[in-house]
């Protein structure tokens, strides 16, 4: 798919810039016995695509890009029926991953560009540090959040939104400067806590494209 695309493509840009990530979970603020606090991190973006930037509506664009992600995580879990009973995670995410983002639909307005399409996040690796584990009434007994394979997921997909405008210089030249935002359909993170923790990302970027 890259291959057809890239082979019809009029435009090829490389672009970087920060990212902030959100962080979201299922925990209801009426269920008492769970608790939570997810704090959103900045990281860098850095990526090139490809696209046909003079398409209005139908339009072919296939983004790739590595990500450092950030974020902090803090779930607790204290049984009703045994008050001595829980259990906690706390987390401090450090994240890289691989994203592919593949935009169908693009619309011009006022020559800004705004562009919808799906996007997929394959985990690469990660530097996560804290701890988590059962509450008992001698108290907490942590363990290390880097024997928790389960904390991090290995893919996460979701929609995604572009709007960038270009500016035209010489040669076919031009500097992009463009706003991301993806919001997660998938689950990104789990804990024994809150099993589905969801992310959504907004990634301010500068682009320097070439048009053939």
């Amino acid at each position: 798919m890259i291959f057809s695309t890239s082979t019809s493509a009029q435009q090829i840009e490389l672009f970087g810039g920060i990212n902030s990530n959100h962080l979201l979970d299922n925990i209801s603020s009426d269920d008492t016995n769970y608790s939570s606090t997810l704090e959103s991190g900045r990281g860098y973006t850095i990526g090139f695509s490809f696209d046909n930037p003079n398409m209005n509506g139908f339009a072919s664009r296939i983004s790739l890009s590595y990500n450092k992600i950030k974020g902090k995580i803090s779930t607790g879990y204290l049984d009703p029926n045994l008050s001595d009973s829980g259990s906690y995670t706390q987390a401090n995410i450090e994240k890289n991953s691989f994203n592919i983002a593949v935009y169908p639909f693009t619309f011009i307005v006022q020559n800004i560009y705004f562009g919808f399409g799906l996007q997929a996040n394959l985990t690469m690796s990660n530097s996560t540090t804290g701890d988590y584990g059962p509450i008992t009434i001698a108290g907490p007994e942590g363990r290390d959040i880097s024997n928790n394979d389960s904390l991090h997921k290995d893919l996460g997909y979701g929609v995604t939104m572009r709007v960038h405008y270009n500016i035209m210089l010489n040669n076919g030249l031009s500097i992009v400067p463009q706003y991301n935002l993806y919001y997660g359909m998938s689950e990104e993170y789990s804990t024994a806590e809150s099993e589905k923790i969801k992310v959504w990302q907004q990634v301010l970027a500068l682009g320097i494209a070439m048009q053939f």
